[in-house]
């Protein structure tokens, strides 16, 4: 992403206060990158920090996804959690309800992630801090900042705009797709300079982090047959 296109940060003017803007994934059908978000119908499970393991300890394991591998100590004091997310504060990224480990050691301590059921859909997201702190504190918005999402439903996102279709994978028991998918606009404050840096140095990131994904022990990994598809790392 281009300096230049940071100046679509003033698509955000006049939409404080609406609640209607997406920060999940598209509906699995119609051919669009946004859509509204749709009320939980059951309770997010909690998101996982635990750091995931290295390729080499995942090998070891027996299944299960659970890891061995203990953090850093952290100095930091930074909270943990703020409106709902939870900020990353390890190298290694863990979403234990996916079954997805992300290795993002350039966003520690620098971005927040978000995961919640949907129907029958679920989404992890990741959100560049001192964005998302901003649109939440000035505009009672919670979209601000956001990086990327991936997106698991029961069936395949498809439609000539959805990104990347990534495989499937089972989660408590059942097959779910997974799509990755990036905001359509920009997600920074157009007004603060040290905000708009701090998204697009987290945003340039983004992709690769999505590619670092490795599918933990006993999901039964499947890629996707699409032709734009992308293969995470399967460990089992």
């Amino acid at each position: 992403m281009t300096a230049a296109a940071l100046s679509g940060c003033d698509l955000f003017k006049g939409i404080f206060g609406r609640n209607d803007q997406p920060t999940t994934a598209p509906s699995t059908t119609v051919a669009e990158t946004t859509a509204p978000p749709t009320e939980a119908t059951t309770a997010p499970l909690p998101i996982s920090t635990t750091p995931a393991p290295t390729k080499a300890e995942q090998s070891s394991q027996n299944g299960g996804g659970e890891s061995s591998m203990q953090g850093a100590p952290d100095d930091d004091p930074t909270p943990k959690e703020y409106s709902g997310m939870v900020l990353v504060d390890n190298a290694f990224y863990t979403d234990q309800t996916l079954g997805l480990a992300f290795y993002m050691p350039e966003w520690v301590n620098k971005v927040y992630a978000r995961s919640e059921y949907m129907g029958n859909a679920y989404s992890l997201s990741f959100y560049e801090k001192t964005n998302y702190e901003w649109g939440v504190d000035e505009n009672g918005w919670d979209g601000m900042g956001m990086l990327f999402t991936v997106y698991a439903s029961d069936t395949e996102a498809t439609g000539e705009n959805i990104e990347y279709p990534a495989g499937s994978l089972l989660v408590a028991g059942q097959r779910m797709f997974l799509t990755y998918f990036k905001p359509t606009d920009v997600r920074c404050d157009p007004s603060d300079q040290t905000r708009i840096s701090n998204y697009q140095d987290a945003y340039d990131r983004q992709f690769d982090i999505f590619k670092s994904a490795t599918v933990l022990q006993g999901r039964e990994y499947i890629p996707s047959t699409n032709p734009n598809h992308i293969d995470l790392a399967d460990m089992g």
